[in-house]
């Protein structure tokens, strides 16, 4: 397999529920540091393993994104109409020029995503040849009362050895262009904090598959996220959650096709952290002032 091929995705339709300060982009949110899409393109640039880059969003976007970046080669894809779209169309693209290569996807959204967290992700993708490859970063105990985790409590995911974050990173094989719809819905799904999303999850798990197994893994994982909530420290939750092996093989049953599917930890990620609301991005924004890993350093020339 060749070397990854990495998108960003830039897209601004469908995402009017999560656009921030008045922008269409969030491209353009200011950071300590300047704006988002800079401080985004600087990891990139330091990070070894990023040679391709692959970029999905509006026409305004465009002459932001020079043709080289310190040598990886660039490339510009006009957004479509959805997320899963744009998905699909640079997987696509990977396809018909890097047929080997798997893609990963990470969003315009997460200002805390180093170059390190890129090449460590990478670097298992590289190696593993997995169809669908799920970064992850688990959130230490100390944490959870810390005024940035707070705000994501309802995007942990409770499993038997501790609750986890995605961390930004997703990668897919072409394989996958005809299940994405799938796959937008499982992603659409994984906050199981309100009972809302968790009785849709359930019907959603119903509908798609007879396999029992199947509809108990989903069950599990919606238990195990109710308890948690109100009894973080409680037996129960490590009862009746799921490794990460198990994830990992009930996912490859749901999806079917012969789809190999991984879920990798990356060590001190915090690219997990997203501004969905604008009281995330005040804490992002306190949190790139006072940590020194995450200060506003020189652009480079």
């Amino acid at each position: 397999m060749n070397s990854p091929i990495h998108v960003l995705l830039a897209g601004d339709r469908e995402y009017s529920p999560f656009l921030l300060e008045g922008l269409t982009n969030k491209s353009f949110l200011e950071m300590p540091d300047g704006q988002l899409l800079n401080r985004t393109l600087r990891a990139i640039v330091d990070a070894r393993y990023v040679k391709v880059l692959v970029v999905v969003g509006p026409e305004l976007l465009r002459p932001r994104i020079p043709r080289s970046l310190n040598g990886i080669r660039t490339v510009f894809i006009e957004q479509r109409d959805s997320f899963s779209e744009n998905v699909s169309v640079a997987l696509q693209w990977v396809q018909q020029h890097y047929p080997s290569s798997s893609a990963i996807f990470i969003t315009n959204d997460a200002p805390l995503l180093t170059s390190g967290e890129l090449d460590r992700f990478a670097s298992v993708v590289e190696s593993d040849h997995a169809a669908i490859n799920i970064a992850v970063a688990r959130v230490p105990e100390a944490d959870l009362q810390s005024s940035l985790v707070r705000q994501y409590i309802r995007s942990i995911v409770t499993l038997s050895d501790g609750p986890y974050l995605i961390a930004n990173q997703v990668s897919l094989t072409p394989a996958v262009i005809e299940i994405i719809s799938t796959i937008q819905a499982l992603f659409d799904l994984r906050k199981q904090s309100r009972l809302k999303t968790s009785g849709r999850t359930l019907i959603y798990a119903l509908r798609q598959s007879k396999n029992l197994k199947i509809v108990m893994m989903w069950l599990r994982l919606i238990v195990a996220k109710r308890v948690w909530l109100r009894k973080p420290r409680s037996q129960v939750v490590s009862k009746v959650a799921l490794p990460v092996a198990a994830i990992e093989s009930g996912l490859e049953e749901f999806i079917g096709h012969n789809l190999r599917v991984r879920i990798t930890e990356i060590p001190d990620s915090m690219g997990c952290f997203d501004a969905d609301t604008q009281e995330q991005l005040e804490e992002l924004r306190k949190v790139i002032t006072t940590q020194p890993q995450f200060k506003p350093k020189a652009a480079h020339a």
